[in-house]
């Protein structure tokens, strides 16, 4: 028999995380899996002796969701090998790795298609890194991005829609003062100090799907670097208008598009941070490619080799 651990938000997917998570919880008992249920904030629950031995964890949940187990998990492994496999189920908002790993599980038949994806065995192992003192799986991003997820945690009460951002996005945008950054890239000064946005990543998507680091993959042991030059609402109006273009903003006049290994961002003004879709404080920001890579059971089908 193999146990399967299974991470809730209970409040995920307008408050169906907690029925979700029941119902897969007992599809995998009656296929013989032995199952340890968690609805505790991965972040703040003691740990438990059976997390230690188990041959994989579903995550039902968003993104945040997602980050916090694995951080818990690499924190008590060090950093590798990640000790078991994980498989998402998304129920978030933007449901970034979801949407990269090509996961589309809804509706009863849940339990079915997660006990197909154990039973195939199909593993992909993604890149991780390390950013604002936990982990950065997707994207991490300084700037406007970041005082938008900003200015939405202050704000938040439980779940939230793609349109609980449009209030955040105009009042940080009303306020914001557009500060010079710099960035280095693998010890290598690459812009600034000059006004801009800086993207980070793992993964080609962002915010509601675009392709903001066109060129990423997330298993070439390398981060995508995404650095905009942005000195005024106008400035931002057109990069928004191009990303939306299937990434041609990576094209326009000044963008800095690189890969690294480390990557350093800093500002005399300071500047938010999100990592992940997550508050992470300000500027100066670290982000270090870790040497171990996380395991994901994926659909057979997923969209990448």
């Amino acid at each position: 028999m193999k146990r399967v651990l299974v991470f809730a938000n209970p409040i995920a997917g307008s408050g169906r995380g907690k029925a979700v998570a029941e119902l897969v919880a007992d599809g995998l008992t009656a296929a013989g899996y032995g199952v340890a249920l968690f609805f505790d904030r991965a972040d703040a629950a003691p740990f438990r002796q059976e997390e230690s031995c188990a041959d994989a964890a579903v995550i039902i949940g968003g993104d945040g969701t997602l980050r916090a187990v694995a951080q818990r998990i690499l924190g008590r492994s060090g950093t590798g090998p990640f000790p078991y496999p994980l498989l998402v189920v998304p129920m978030g908002t933007a449901n970034l790795m979801g949407r990269h790993l090509g996961i589309r599980w809804t509706g009863r038949d849940v339990s079915g298609r997660i006990c197909a994806a154990l039973a195939n065995g199909c593993v992909t192992h993604l890149d991780v890194a390390s950013a604002a003192g936990g982990l950065m799986l997707m994207v991490a991003g300084v700037g406007l991005d970041g005082s938008v997820v900003h200015e939405l945690a202050r704000g938040r009460r439980g779940p939230i829609t793609l349109w609980h951002y449009l209030g955040p996005i105009l009042r940080a945008t009303a306020d914001y003062h557009f500060p010079s950054i710099t960035v280095r890239v693998d010890e290598r000064s690459v812009f600034g100090p000059a006004p801009a946005l800086a993207l980070v990543g793992n993964i080609r998507e962002y915010g509601a799907g675009f392709p903001i680091l066109p060129d990423a993959r997330p298993d070439d042991g390398l981060l995508d670097v995404c650095v905009m030059p942005c000195a005024s609402r106008s400035d931002l109006l057109r990069l928004a208008m191009a990303a939306a273009a299937a990434g041609e903003h990576v094209h326009e006049e000044g963008v800095v598009y690189l890969k690294g290994r480390r990557v350093f961002i800093d500002s005399p003004q300071w500047a938010a941070v999100q990592v992940d879709g997550e508050p992470a404080g300000l500027t100066p920001l670290d982000i270090r490619l870790l040497p171990c890579r996380i395991p994901f059971i994926v659909p057979p089908d997923h969209p990448y080799e």
